[in-house]
């Protein structure tokens, strides 16, 4: 079995490398990919893969934005720390939902459903190219939020409940249902995370309301997380940048470093440096010091200010 790996943090596409050889199932890392432009070429220059284990929020989007972009026969077996997106990844080729940090005993039994619904497109793979499948999902796994989003059909008394189709069906040759290409911009508009718009924070022996739009930067320093504003105040928050990093609307927001996240609303000019770094100066402040964007980060940073 060929398994391609979608995912943007690297401790944790070692830990499936790891877990994957854990398993005792014969198979091969076909690659690793970290974002939906780096997946998107991967999927275009090497043939399909038997299975793509993929995690939901990538570097640069999400990665619903990759069914867009070009065409993924192989299921999939979606990893996320994001409970929410758990009902829509049955609508495209999933056949299980992981959440993070991934454990060994689900995995495999995610491994033991992909044998007993796709294991059979290997020995004939044209019939069941475009195939849909909805295995049970098991409700248990669900939060009592998602449980009560649940169309009213797809209640079960207890146990497992199969998720509703939402594409249009059409009759396969082989005479098995397929589905049609679903409007995937309108998928990721309702697969957004909820974005974090204000902060609580403590001034003095007082608190106030801060609006992320009003926010700077958001900077780590000695292990503490600050924002500073666009009107020079500076404020100690209680979240880390890669917590942040997914809260935060990526349009407007942008991890330059491993230690600041920029509000493209505060970038005043951009000065080039040696070893293909970049400067950023910040609006408002007078310091020669700027931010730096890392040379990994550079062409990411270019195409989000172009937006």
């Amino acid at each position: 079995m060929r398994i391609l790996i979608v995912e943007d943090e690297q401790p944790a596409a070692e830990r499936l490398v790891s877990l994957l050889g854990r398993t005792g199932i014969s198979l091969e890392i076909a690659g690793v990919t970290s974002g939906v432009e780096s997946t998107v070429n991967w999927l275009g220059a090497h043939p399909q893969p038997d299975l793509i284990l993929m995690d939901i929020q990538l570097e640069d989007g999400i990665s619903f934005e990759i069914f867009e972009a070009t065409e993924v026969q192989a299921p999939v077996i979606f990893t996320t720390a994001y409970d929410a997106y758990a009902l829509k990844a049955f609508s495209v080729n999933s056949i299980d939902y992981l959440l993070k940090p991934v454990e060994l005993p689900a995995l495999q039994k995610a491994l033991d459903r992909y044998s007993a619904f796709f294991a059979p497109r290997q020995d004939n793979p044209e019939a069941f190219r475009h195939e849909k499948v909805n295995p049970p999902l098991h409700i248990e796994s669900l939060s009592e939020t998602d449980r009560l989003s649940l169309p009213a059909e797809a209640h079960p008394s207890a146990g497992e409940l199969s998720v509703p189709e939402t594409s249009p069906k059409t009759s396969g040759e082989n005479g098995r249902s397929t589905y049609q290409v679903p409007d995937w911009r309108k998928l990721l508009e309702q697969l957004a995370p909820p974005r974090k718009e204000r902060f609580l924070v403590k001034c003095g022996q007082k608190f106030r309301s801060v609006q992320a739009s009003h926010s700077a930067l958001f900077i780590s320093e000695g292990g503490d997380t600050y924002m500073k504003t666009l009107d020079g105040h500076t404020y100690a928050i209680e979240y880390t940048l890669d917590q942040l990093q997914q809260l935060l609307d990526p349009i407007r927001f942008f991890r330059a470093n491993r230690s600041c996240i920029l509000n493209a609303d505060a970038v005043a000019d951009m000065i080039p440096l040696s070893g293909s770094k970049l400067k950023v100066k910040i609006k408002g402040d007078p310091s020669p010091e700027g931010i730096l964007v890392s040379r990994d980060r550079l062409r990411e940073f270019k195409r989000w200010l172009d937006r």
